[in-house]
């Protein structure tokens, strides 16, 4: 079965001119659990004080739910991420040469080293972890591979291929998963952005070719163009492809309304 991990709630919320409150993002939250998704990206700790209090508030509400914080390689946030109690981390690191030497300013061996240090750290504190590999779709394969070996035996769970800048299209996404699911053992979990309109074909293409999990959002919310819809992708995985996803489509309807008026 395909998973989908929600992400209305982190990188939903980086839409142009969405800021949910606090009593937003926990009926948003309820809602999601509700229609099967249990599975949810709620937040970002390192924001502060009041996001990590909303953090807080949602996994109160959602005690049986299987919920994820976003986290830069740094041993405090992944410490903020275990304190409020969540079940896993996405330890995002730039992968492509372009970031790693523009925006981190280091080598990748630099970079891998501290991938795996805050691997085991995040695992020791009783997290899983999903290594988030920002701008993989303009990385080398050869190196996403080795994040994807190093990370393994450093105890990471989950390896999540981010297109961050929404240059891919279907068929080369089905190329580029199809040869990292092949050459890595990590589970490989798709976030596509929509800037070419092709966030729901990239996430179908990605599973597809052997992506067990999938970013979404409510409405196709998120930065730029926004990410992939919840409820295209949904649908599309129960109708054309006959892939449960163990979601009830019956309640979309009032949850794009809620997200809508949110």
């Amino acid at each position: 079965m395909v998973i989908i991990n929600d992400t209305t709630l982190r990188d939903g919320e980086q839409t142009p001119g969405v800021a949910f409150s606090r009593r937003e993002k926990v009926a948003l939250a309820t809602m999601l659990f509700e229609a099967g998704v249990t599975h949810l990206e709620v937040g970002i700790p390192a924001m502060g004080v009041e996001e990590c209090l909303t953090i807080a508030a949602i996994r109160k509400a959602l005690p049986k739910s299987t919920l994820m914080a976003w986290c830069r390689a740094k041993s405090e946030e992944i410490k903020c991420a275990a304190d409020l109690k969540l079940d896993w981390v996405d330890i995002s690191i730039p992968s492509s040469e372009q970031m790693i030497e523009h925006k981190l300013k280091c080598t990748k061996a630099t970079l891998l080293e501290q991938m795996q240090t805050c691997i085991h750290y995040a695992v020791s504190l009783g997290l899983q972890v999903c290594i988030g590999c920002e701008d993989a779709s303009r990385a080398e394969p050869d190196f996403l591979t080795e994040i994807g070996i190093l990370g393994a035996r450093a105890g990471a769970k989950r390896l999540r291929y981010a297109d961050t800048l929404g240059v891919l299209e279907p068929f080369s996404t089905y190329e580029k998963i199809k040869l990292l699911s092949e050459t890595q053992f990590l589970p490989i979990e798709i976030h596509c952005h929509n800037d070419f309109g092709l966030a729901t074909a990239n996430t179908l293409a990605a599973i597809k070719a052997g992506a067990r999990y999938a970013n979404t959002t409510v409405i196709g919310l998120g930065e730029r163009a926004g990410n992939a819809p919840l409820e295209e992708v949904v649908a599309a995985l129960e109708h054309c492809y006959q892939q449960p996803t163990g979601i009830h489509l019956e309640h979309f309807p009032a949850l794009c309304q809620a997200v809508s008026d949110a």
